[in-house]
């Protein structure tokens, strides 16, 4: 079974509502996977592409990539680029886990790598809403920095840093940035692990937020096509 053949059939099975999910990730697959592909398949991928076969990759690839590919697909490309609801991660989140359980149960995935793949799923589905509302409260944050407070731009840190410690109402990352106030609200949803795109320089002591951009649960190394995570597995 293929993947392509896989999502169309699940979403049959599944009767879900949420084909959005299915289709993004659809999509993602398309972009990313060739990436992963060497050799003959490369060059069987690329026949297909430069044949106009609808989705060359997902109609050439076995469905058993899905476990591979879902790290990537939930914890960097949602985290990066999804501009819907936290509640809609959530959904993304069980809607591809659900796909997994089907897939193994149809012997397309083995069980191992499925019950990896539940686990990233869960812990998706609990910590990129939380992640997504941190963003959006350490941005408006940046917002209301005062304007009067000039910086040393040589102490500007600009950079994907982790989360090494919440306290409420205060941030610490690792290799010495901080503390950083943030608002009540900001330390409940944070987690320590996680990491932050980021801008903050000193000033009087504390650490203030000048931009933000994505909160990552968990940092994605896509060195191979197992995909590694690097992050909170709690």
């Amino acid at each position: 079974m293929t993947l392509d053949e896989a999502l169309d059939r699940f979403a049959i099975v599944d009767g879900v509502s949420d084909i959005a999910a299915i289709d993004m990730f659809r999509g993602f697959a398309e972009d990313i996977g060739p990436g992963y592909l060497a050799g003959d398949a490369a060059q069987v991928y690329e026949r297909a592409m430069m044949g106009g076969v609808l989705h060359p990759y997902a109609s050439m690839t076995e469905a058993g990539v899905v476990p591979a590919l879902l790290p990537e697909f939930l914890n960097d490309y949602l985290a990066s680029t999804f501009d819907g609801d936290p509640e809609e991660a959530h959904a993304i989140a069980e809607t591809v886990a659900r796909l997994v359980a089907w897939l193994a149960d149809e012997g397309a995935v083995d069980r191992r790598a499925a019950k990896v793949a539940m686990g990233v799923c869960r812990r998706a589905a609990d910590q990129l809403p939380r992640a997504m509302v941190l963003s959006a409260l350490l941005d408006r944050q940046a917002d209301r920095v005062d304007p009067g407070l000039e910086f040393d731009p040589a102490d500007v840190v600009d950079g994907l840093l982790r989360i090494d410690r919440v306290q409420p109402g205060m941030l610490w990352f690792a290799d010495g940035v901080g503390p950083v106030p943030v608002g009540e609200a900001a330390s409940r949803v944070a987690q320590a692990g996680w990491w932050v795109d980021i801008i903050v320089a000193p000033k009087g002591g504390f650490w203030h937020v000048l931009e933000v951009g994505s909160v990552y649960p968990e940092r994605i190394v896509v060195d191979d096509p197992v995909g590694s995570v690097v992050g909170s597995t709690d």
